[in-house]
């Protein structure tokens, strides 16, 4: 029962790893759960990108589905 989960991570990121978001989609995928991981190429640890319309599009996106009741 858990949320649906969406992450926007940076590779460039050298606070954060990828590594991190590649386990956590992993283990969530692993039992089945909802996540959308969104790797951001040119982006690192926060930044101007990750509030761009192209994301804020996603998240619009991601909260519709989500919050959808079923």
């Amino acid at each position: 029962d858990d949320a649906p989960l969406l992450v926007f991570h940076g590779v460039k990121d050298m606070t954060v790893l990828i590594n991190q978001t590649d386990a956590i989609e992993e283990a969530y995928k692993k039992h089945n759960l909802p996540v959308s991981v969104c790797r951001l190429k040119d982006a690192g640890h926060g930044g101007f990108v990750f509030y761009s319309a192209e994301n804020a599009k996603r998240l619009c996106e991601f909260l519709k589905t989500a919050c959808t009741v079923k």
